[in-house]
């Protein structure tokens, strides 16, 4: 099996590893979040290993979104209060 096929089939078998899990609502990548599986006495559980082995830490900021989209928002927002033009124009 391949690594995508063995991660589906473990989150399929453990869906309550979910919480463990976070996804960017705009492009769907998915990685683990650092603050639940990251224990403050460094110790992990199995599941914990197993999650880190399937995925990448995946911090998203306030708005849901990964570290590439929340860039490409930031840029297209601050694109679209530099134009001044009338939208009637398109």
């Amino acid at each position: 099996m391949g690594k995508e096929k063995d991660k589906a089939l473990y989150m399929r078998m453990y869906p309550k590893l979910n919480k463990w899990i976070n996804e960017c609502w705009l492009c769907h990548c998915q990685g683990y979040d650092r603050s639940i599986v990251e224990s403050p006495n460094n110790e992990q559980t199995i599941a914990a290993r197993h999650i880190k082995s399937f995925f990448q830490p995946l911090d998203l900021d306030e708005d849901g979104l990964c570290e590439v989209c929340s860039r490409l928002s930031k840029k297209h927002s601050s694109d679209d209060e530099e134009y001044d033009g009338d939208a009637s124009e398109f």
